[in-house]
């Protein structure tokens, strides 16, 4: 090193702690205890040895001198410059050096600061220290190590005696749902969480680390109870910081337990059975699936550090990941992240893949779930926050890396594979390809009708039979319906009796006023009698056009009362096809003008070709009339149907229609249309949904 390289060293921050820290492996290690932010940091042998040194040398290159002479250490200005630069972003130097200038630390910019406070803050809510010491003694032997396994043992025997009925577990608390059940889920909820902060607290003071405050921190807009514990990073014994991590998930285990047990001891149907149901649930599920998780920051990620001798797991695994996935790709040799065993070196980077995909999806989750949540246009902003985040830099910071050793990449033979691989990824994906859009859809007649009885009616006659052509006019059954004949008989007689009195009114000039009888009655009787007689003659069900009777019905016989919502048969006309298919917006307008379409059936491979686009509708709808296609059938088109019994759609589609001249198929066939367009690439399909999703959500 040069001496024009030296430069004057910053002064550290007042109170700073340094003590010895435990490693398995052999390695020195120290931690830095910072008690003014109550924050704890994992330090190396030269870290330490610079820290120490530093309130006692005033320059860098006093500093190096120090170390170099007083231990067996090498270390260089770029070292020391690292351990400045790690002092000051993490607020261990004093205020006046904070932002030092030689070190080219810049300040954290306003619109970062935001964000972060977005995606976590906490709220310290009390001190519990004092409170915690003064109830300790008390509740002590819940501590002890003959408790706890009592507990596990009383959970395992409760579970045994509840298999036999854990269908009738599974449906105690039916009303969840419900504005009650939401209520008693979320007091539960927070009751259990309460009890699993103050297992780690108490814990932490049986081992005397300090507890300087609890509250609640807010985990991308979720917020969750937390306890400080970070003083246990001083604790000489790992088995100590395993046993403050493992405290709440064993209190929520014991809580299980005992809350079982009432479960089998009050009646079916009782409140403290049901809120027994959603301790042993909520305690079980956080338990076994989120605190003992590894991949996320909560109690098992730090216990599996803790087991595996790994500090700061999460960062090194992610390091040693990037690392192998260049040497596998590129066949780079360059030095690990860390200079350890080959055994420690696969397992970080077999933790780190897993991690970084068990990010890819958890990320990609709650980035929806977010986008649903909050009201448009904010859950739209927030799930572009959250993709960009923890998604799109992470992959822009490694292809940054590749792009910087790009020409190491060209010379390197093993590089070809992966760069075949992405070029044709590329060629895919930019490249104009697509020539056709594929619709759910259905193929019926042409002329479809399904006939129903007009009114509730018995059946006199049936002239026709499945397969019967008839032509237009002809008579298909008759129909006759007592209550239709004696309302037609009742408003006859009405109408008689209103005819009569006019009469008679008219013949008594003297007749009191208010007494006659009005024409306006009169008409009312008469429409109503005609509009029975018109009733009537449709029971004489006639053909509307020329065509074949199919899907006759299995209960259809003569002599038989029928509802008006029982068909009787369908007439359809088998000399033409149409197919109806369903559209989203965007489809819609990719079709505009096209004219050629395929119609491929699901369950037989029958192909209408040269079909002919008849119409788009103008306007888009939720309701759906085929019920072939509905999801809730088996069909293709997500749906549902509501109270009312109609089938809708769970987005707004558009009815395309198109007409074939061969003949129709005998029933309704379910498949795809196939329409083509012009070509277009999938980059290009991105960005017009990605503009269309900005459009619409952006609409306030």
């Amino acid at each position: 090193m040069q001496d024009d390289q030296d430069f004057t060293l910053p002064s550290l921050a007042p109170h700073l702690k340094l003590s010895r820290a435990p490693d398995e492996k052999g390695e020195p290690s120290y931690t830095l205890h910072n008690p003014v932010a109550n924050t704890y940091f994992k330090i190396d042998w030269i870290a330490f040895e610079c820290i120490s040194r530093m309130p006692f040398q005033n320059t860098a290159q006093a500093l190096k001198e120090a170390v170099e002479s007083e231990t067996t250490l090498k270390i260089g200005m770029d070292d020391i410059k690292g351990i400045l630069s790690f002092l000051s972003s993490n607020g261990l130097l004093s205020l006046k050096d904070q932002q030092n200038q030689f070190l080219g630390i810049a300040k954290t910019p306003l619109w970062k600061n935001i964000l972060h406070q977005y995606l976590y803050f906490s709220i310290p809510l009390f001190r519990p220290q004092n409170f915690l010491e003064r109830t300790y003694p008390k509740i002590a032997w819940m501590f002890k190590p003959l408790f706890l396994k009592s507990c596990l043992v009383f959970l395992a025997l409760m579970v045994l005696i509840t298999l036999p009925r854990i269908d009738e577990f599974f449906h105690t608390f039916s009303n969840l749902f419900s504005a009650e059940g939401a209520l008693g889920a979320l007091l539960v909820f927070s009751f259990v969480k309460i009890v699993h902060e103050f297992a780690h607290a108490y814990t932490a003071v049986r081992y005397g680390v300090k507890v300087p405050h609890m509250g609640v921190a807010i985990i991308l807009m979720y917020p969750v109870l937390y306890t400080e514990t970070t003083g246990s990073w001083a604790l000489s014994s790992r088995i100590a910081r395993f046993h403050i991590g493992m405290a709440g998930v064993c209190a929520e285990l014991c809580l299980a337990g005992f809350f079982l047990a009432l479960w089998h001891i009050f009646p079916s149907g009782s409140m403290v059975q049901s809120l027994s149901f959603l301790v042993v649930s909520i305690s079980l599920i956080s338990s076994l699936l989120v605190n003992l998780n590894p991949f996320m920051r909560f109690d098992g990620y730090y216990m599996f550090s803790d087991m595996t001798g790994f500090d700061n797991l999460q960062t090194r695994s992610c390091n040693f990941a990037r690392h192998a996935l260049r040497k596998f790709l590129f066949g780079w040799n360059d030095p690990a992240p860390e200079n350890l065993s080959a055994q420690d070196q696969k397992f970080l980077s077999a933790f780190g893949f897993a991690l970084l995909t068990y990010r890819f999806f958890l990320f990609g989750g709650i980035a929806l779930l977010v986008y649903h949540l909050f009201f448009q246009p904010l859950g739209f902003m927030l799930m572009m926050v959250e993709l960009i985040w923890f998604i799109a830099l992470p992959i822009w910071s490694e292809l940054k890396v590749w792009n910087k050793n790009k020409s190491r990449i060209f010379s390197s033979k093993r590089s070809l594979v992966p760069a075949s691989m992405v070029f044709l990824g590329m060629l895919v994906f930019f490249l104009p390809w697509r020539t056709n859009i594929t619709l759910p859809a259905v193929a019926h007649a042409g002329l479809y009708e399904v006939v129903y009885p007009p009114s509730p009616s018995r059946i006199v006659k049936i002239h026709v039979h499945e397969g019967s052509l008839v032509n237009k006019g002809d008579i298909l059954a008759e129909l006759d319906s007592p209550e239709l004949d004696y309302n037609i008989n009742e408003a006859r007689q009405s109408l008689k009796k209103l005819e009569a009195l006019s009469r008679r009114d008219n013949a008594l000039t003297s007749a009191p006023q208010g007494h006659n009888v009005s024409e306006v009655a009169i008409e009312k009787a008469r429409l109503k009698l005609d509009a029975y007689i018109k009733q009537a003659q449709q029971l004489k069900i006639m053909a509307s056009f020329s065509g074949v009777v199919r899907d006759f019905g299995l209960d259809v016989s003569e002599g038989r009362y029928i509802a008006p919502n029982e068909a009787l048969f369908t007439l359809v006309d088998p000399q033409s096809t149409t197919i109806n298919a369903y559209a989203t917006e965007e489809e819609r307008e990719k079709i505009a003008g096209a004219n050629v379409a395929t119609f491929t059936a699901s369950f037989k491979p029958l192909k209408i070709e040269s079909l002919s686009l008849a119409r788009a509708a103008d306007t888009g709808s939720t309701e759906i009339p085929w019920p072939e296609l509905a999801s809730i059938h088996g069909g293709p088109v997500p749906s549902d149907k509501g109270a009312d019994g109609v089938i809708t759609t769970r987005r707004t589609l558009y009815e395309i229609t198109a007409k074939a001249s061969s003949p129709a198929p005998k029933q309704i066939e379910r498949g795809y249309l196939k329409i083509n367009t012009p070509r277009t690439s999938l980059f290009s399909i991105g960005i017009n949904r990605l503009l269309a999703t900005f459009r619409r959500e952006g609409k306030v």
